[in-house]
């Protein structure tokens, strides 16, 4: 009987693990395109229709992105702040989301 458990346990965990690296395989595809990759023009087209005219803007450096890639933001006004981390001055700095436009 004690056998049989070990059999269940390590089966179970086998099942479990082919599960997550399953879907972790799945969700880094990207839907509508055959190789799961896509050019830097169809992403920027993807993140603009996202959050349409709209950047992200670090306060310090003045990199800007569009906002797209971190969220959507329609139907909004004003401006956000908030705080994240930087890749182009490489700290934790705040950041300043806005419509092109205004900038």
């Amino acid at each position: 009987m004690k056998n049989f458990w070990y059999i269940f346990t390590a089966f179970n965990v086998v099942l479990l693990t082919s599960v997550i690296v399953g879907f972790a395989i799945l969700s880094r595809r990207q839907r509508g395109h055959p190789a799961g990759k896509l050019t830097p023009e169809e992403q920027l087209r993807r993140w603009q229709a996202r959050a349409p005219g709209w950047q992200i803007r670090c306060l310090k450096c003045d990199f800007t992105e569009p906002y797209g890639k971190y969220g959507s933001r329609l139907r909004a006004a004003g401006r956000k702040y908030t705080l994240g981390y930087c890749s182009h001055c490489r700290g934790i700095r705040f950041y300043v989301i806005e419509h092109e436009s205004a900038a």
